[in-house]
């Protein structure tokens, strides 16, 4: 395959099949494709490898059906039309996109963390996004404590406690924490 083809995922049945308003096989119909919202036409293909276009209208066959192939990552309208181009319906916002790619671009996006939770256990348990739970796992460095063993880390050290807001303070192996430290905390969890 030529590096700049994109390889199509089959729709959502291997060979569809479209009927009339009566139920019966829409043999001969034309199904248009294209961009969603638009009404610019869009390539369904007969291949795999997308390589072999489908023409546009896809005419049915005496079964009503047809072998469509989408691009992914594209979002389709179709338009089912009968021989003489009367509308039978119209589908908006088709695409090939599995569950799975969909998850993970849910994931990937900006805010994908504030779509997975966490519950603890416990008295008093609270189920949370994930990114609220894992910010507060805070290192003392994170608030400017150097762990020198010379430089007074004290209230940096303070600083990392308040940011931990009950969740965990995690010191970093090899560090030598300086200054006298009187622990406060400012709200119970």
């Amino acid at each position: 395959m030529d590096e700049t083809e994109m390889p199509a995922i089959l729709s959502p049945n291997a060979k569809q099949q479209f009927l009339d308003n009566a139920g019966q096989p829409a043999a001969g119909f034309k199904l248009y494709t294209y961009a969603a919202n638009t009404t610019t036409p869009r390539a369904t293909f007969t291949n795999r490898a997308g390589s072999v276009p489908n023409a546009n209208p896809v005419i049915l066959d005496a079964r009503g059906e047809a072998v469509l192939y989408l691009t992914p990552g594209q979002v389709y309208d179709y338009v089912l039309r009968d021989s003489n181009d009367a509308l039978i319906w119209t589908r908006s916002g088709v695409s090939a996109e599995s569950e799975d790619t969909v998850l993970r671009g849910d994931l990937e996006a900006s805010d994908g963390g504030s779509r997975v939770g966490v519950l603890q256990t416990g008295n008093g348990a609270l189920a949370e996004e994930i990114l609220t739970a894992y910010r507060r796992v805070v290192s003392p460095e994170q608030s400017g404590c150097l762990g020198d063993g010379v430089t007074d880390d004290a209230a940096k050290m303070q600083l990392a406690l308040d940011r931990a807001e009950g969740g965990v303070l995690r010191l970093t192996p090899g560090r030598t924490y300086s200054g006298t430290l009187r622990v406060f905390v400012n709200k119970a969890y």
